[in-house]
């Protein structure tokens, strides 16, 4: 098993209101954003799972 810090993994700027971290394995990716008030992660699709975590604030769905 490896062990992962999220201090460790590199912070990539999606945007000027969001950023992330993120580990990927086989078929899953585990995701931890940063996203300032009002912060819209841009549409996307990807073949594996992913899981995100929301650290403080609040997420709310905004597909239409």
């Amino acid at each position: 098993m490896t062990h992962h810090r999220w201090t460790d993994l590199p912070s990539e700027q999606i945007n000027d209101a969001v950023a992330r971290r993120f580990i990927t394995a086989d078929s899953v990716t585990l995701g931890r954003f940063e996203l300032k008030k009002g912060g819209i992660v841009p549409t996307h699709q990807h073949v594996n799972e992913q899981l995100s975590m929301v650290m403080s604030g609040a997420r709310r769905n905004c597909w239409a």
